[in-house]
C-alpha cells in the first residue's frame, strides 16, 4: 500500500468520524472533557481508537430486566440504515473528487 493510499484512507476515515460527530454529538461527561477540547483543535486526534470513545453512539442508559443475561442495547434498523446512506454519501463524494 502506497504512501497516498493511506493517506486517502484517513482522510475518508476522518470524514466519516466527522459526520458522525455532527450526526449524533459527542460524548458526554466530565471524563471526555478533555478529549472534545482535543477534537475541537483537531479533527485528526480522532483518526484513531474507537470511535465510541468519541462519539456518543450508544444511548445513555436503557432499564433492564432482570431476567436478562449479557448485554442490553441493540441499535434499531434505522440506524444501520441512516449509517449505510452515510458511508454510500462518502463514496460518492470521493469518486466526485
Amino acid at each position: 500500500m502506497s504512501r497516498d493510499d493511506r493517506r486517502q484512507r484517513t482522510t475518508l476515515k476522518l470524514k466519516k468520524r466527522q459526520r458522525l460527530m455532527a450526526m449524533l454529538g459527542l460524548q458526554g461527561g466530565c471524563v471526555y472533557e478533555k478529549h472534545r477540547e482535543k477534537i475541537g483543535r483537531s479533527i485528526g486526534y480522532m483518526r484513531t481508537g474507537n470511535v465510541s470513545h468519541f462519539v456518543s453512539t450508544k444511548p445513555r442508559r436503557k432499564t433492564r430486566s432482570r431476567d436478562r443475561y449479557g448485554r442490553v442495547f441493540t441499535p434499531p434498523a434505522r440506524d444501520a440504515v441512516r449509517l449505510d446512506s452515510m458511508n454510500d454519501q462518502l463514496a460518492q463524494e470521493d469518486g466526485d473528487e
